[in-house]
């Protein structure tokens, strides 16, 4: 209600972002206290107009209820860590948002050039943050590819173009292959599974599992871990016949190890600097890279 006085009443430029910051545990401990009429009441009220940021304190933090709430009100959700310092990790975030440089961005492609492309338009763009995108490119007659961006800044419309000349590119890219090997395509699929993600937040049931199996096929292809994967390990060489799994975190903030009936053959690849106070274990890698929620988990243990 403030937000919506202040702009009806010109306290903000036209041409401003606001934005909502929760810090909260996740709790509702006052008025209404269904999680899913939680959701609902916030989402009307936002209107699509303000960013919603929710800031999660604790490991026992209501994570998915604020991450839903948060993906549904163009914002995201956080994890701040009570035994760490809590106070630089409030203010990492405010510095992530607190200079907007550009609203609405749309990056265009030439019609029926490209294929798979991956979120091309923006709400905000932060000083200090980047926008990313990848797609495939379906013309290979194509000879010039352009891209065009356009956005807002707090006084006018920006239009920006680039013309890459696809023959020297994939020149370039052959010479120094050493360098660039699949990265691009890897990247494509990064940023897929990403999205994919925060599409499952609220999906429906049917379209849950279907994004969930695109996710895992993706996952399983390019050799990342993902919130719905496992990571398996073994313990030194006294215990070689058992496999431990640490699962992702629940949404009670602990995490779960358990015993499958798997070789460690089928362990999977995780690069991690251990510290000291966690147990000794044989990282065996075949399947998936870093991720950073999973780190934590296996920090607090």
């Amino acid at each position: 209600q403030l937000l919506d006085k202040a702009h009806r009443d010109k306290q903000l430029p036209e041409r401003s972002v606001s934005m909502i910051i929760l810090l909260t545990d996740g709790d509702p401990n006052s008025g209404e206290s269904d999680p899913s009429k939680i959701q609902e009441n916030v989402k009307n009220a936002v209107q699509d107009k303000y960013n919603v940021y929710a800031l999660g304190f604790g490991y026992d933090v209501k994570f998915s209820f604020l991450e839903k709430m948060a993906l549904e009100n163009n914002g995201i959700a956080r994890r701040i860590y009570e035994d760490s310092d809590a106070p630089l990790q409030l203010q990492g975030f405010y510095d992530e948002v607190a200079n907007p440089l550009l609203m609405d961005i749309e990056i265009l492609y030439p019609e029926n050039a490209v294929s798979d492309l991956t979120q091309a338009s923006f709400r905000q763009y932060y000083d200090g943050s980047e926008i990313v995108v990848a797609g495939r490119i379906s013309d290979n007659s194509l000879q010039i590819f352009t891209a065009e961006v356009n956005a807002q800044t707090g006084n006018e419309n920006l239009t920006l173009s680039a013309d890459v000349n696809i023959p020297e590119a994939e020149n370039i890219i052959q010479q120094q292959q050493y360098i660039f090997g699949d990265f691009t395509e890897r990247l494509w699929a990064y940023l897929t599974i990403q999205q994919l993600l925060d599409q499952r937040v609220s999906a429906r049931a049917d379209d849950k599992k279907n994004l969930t199996d695109e996710i895992l096929s993706l996952s399983l292809k390019y050799n990342f871990v993902t919130s719905l994967t496992s990571m398996v390990v073994t313990k030194p060489e006294d215990t070689k016949d058992e496999a431990f799994v640490a699962d992702k975190p629940s949404d009670d903030g602990n995490l779960w190890i358990n015993r499958p009936s798997l070789s460690p053959d089928f362990a999977i690849v995780f690069y991690l600097n251990c510290p000291r106070r966690m147990p000794k274990f044989n990282f065996k890698s075949k399947i998936f890279d870093y991720n950073e929620h999973l780190l934590y988990q296996l920090n607090k243990n």
